[in-house]
């Protein structure tokens, strides 16, 4: 199992590759806005996921933020921080679900980046049409 972070595209993250910036000039002006999922933002990607694909889904609301499990594979913990930053982490042996998640997220928040804990490689991800 693997943990990832989801994260917007903006001039401070991970560098993209030569392809991902042309994927991403090839966009129209404004859907290459990028922003950080909110909860709420999750929370309904999470649920459209599994609506779409008809998977289980485990839901768990905390004070703090909430969990999911999605096929009984994706794990979403998210928590809100001390300072009331919302955070967010996946851990999943399917990558094509966790992917899939970031297009979700990506349909309200603009183009994703996917980024192994550890890694240095990420995949871009754009909300299909």
């Amino acid at each position: 199992m693997t943990t990832s972070g989801i994260y917007p595209i903006n001039g401070t993250g991970p560098q993209l590759s030569d392809r991902e910036v042309a994927l991403l000039d090839a966009l129209p002006e404004t859907a290459k806005q990028s922003r950080p999922a909110t909860h709420a933002d999750l929370h309904v990607a999470i649920v459209e996921l599994a609506k779409r694909n008809d998977y289980a889904l485990d839901l768990d609301v905390l004070d703090t933020g909430f969990t999911a499990v999605i096929a009984q594979d994706l794990r979403v913990v998210a928590n809100k921080r001390g300072t009331g930053e919302e955070t967010f982490y996946c851990q999943a042996t399917n990558d094509d679900l966790l992917r899939m998640l970031a297009e979700e997220i990506a349909k309200a928040c603009g183009p994703q980046l996917v980024l192994p804990s550890g890694g240095d490689e990420g995949v871009l991800v754009i909300a299909s049409n």
